[in-house]
């Protein structure tokens, strides 16, 4: 698998669950076909951060992208990110 279709996949899974405030690690790893260290590693040496920094920096990613595109407040776009709490989204 390429890098790039595997970050792709994982963004889009990401993406896919991004209103799942439980969606983490052990989830995307099932959803990828991973042990959850074989992801860790896997992501590690493809971006240099860990799993969970990668779903939150996709969480943040559509989230600018909402506050651009869309006319939602902070606390919608928190929750439509899968951010439970409002105060640690801003």
């Amino acid at each position: 698998m390429k890098s790039e279709s595997f970050l792709g996949k994982l963004k889009s899974l990401i993406v896919e669950h991004l209103e799942d405030e439980n969606f983490g690690v052990s989830d995307l790893a099932k959803k990828m076909s991973f042990s959850r260290s074989q992801l860790l590693r896997k992501v590690k040496a493809e971006t240099g951060n860990s799993v969970s920094r990668l779903i939150r920096d996709i969480r943040l990613e559509e989230a600018a992208r909402m506050v651009i595109e869309s006319d939602l407040n902070a606390s919608e776009i928190a929750y439509r990110t899968g951010f439970s709490s409002p105060s640690y989204f801003s």
